[in-house]
């Protein structure tokens, strides 16, 4: 087992960041007739998506190695973080490749390692099925224990409105 639940995430965080560096280099240098292909909205809109998703498994990656550096077991964390960096990282590489047309085949640029490498270590990082097995129970225990204490129970049976906010709030604490 790794020392640290966050080492594949990290690999292929790096490795999408890499990528899309290379990428975006090309991108902003390619000339159409009305400017660059960067000025295309729908290539804003990419460009938005893949690296608001690199942020999110880059925030998730942070969260799980925090948690494993206070001594805590973050196995819901760390497979979130795997799971969705690894298959986020992958799916990048995939849509820069396909942003480069047959550029991005060329030996000179990596773009096409880059993806290769991500899709092995979305596999060698365990299948992602089992992450999402850990995920749901990991979330279905929490839910359990908060069911367990009444507080679900109650919540669904008060008309009460303070007594909502009064459940909403010793939830969060759980």
């Amino acid at each position: 087992q790794n020392s640290s639940p966050t080492v594949n995430p990290s690999i292929v965080i790096g490795i999408a960041r890499a990528a899309l560096d290379v990428a975006l280099s090309f991108a902003m240098g390619r000339r159409l007739k009305e400017g660059h292909i960067t000025d295309q909205q729908a290539i804003q809109h990419m460009i938005a998506d893949l690296t608001t998703d690199l942020e999110a498994a880059s925030l998730l990656r942070w969260r799980a190695a925090a948690m494993h550096d206070n001594g805590e077991h973050p196995v819901k964390e760390s497979s979130q973080a795997k799971l969705y960096a690894t298959e986020k990282a992958t799916h990048i590489c995939g849509t820069l490749l396909r942003l480069l047309g047959a550029y991005g085949t060329y030996e000179q640029v990596p773009i096409s390692d880059y993806f290769t490498s991500c899709k092995t270590l979305e596999l060698g990082s365990g299948a992602s099925e089992i992450h999402r097995n850990n995920i749901a129970r990991e979330v279905l225990r929490e839910y359990e224990k908060r069911f367990n204490s009444g507080d679900l129970f109650r919540w669904a049976q008060t008309d009460d409105q303070k007594a909502i906010l009064e459940l909403n709030e010793r939830s969060a604490k759980i």
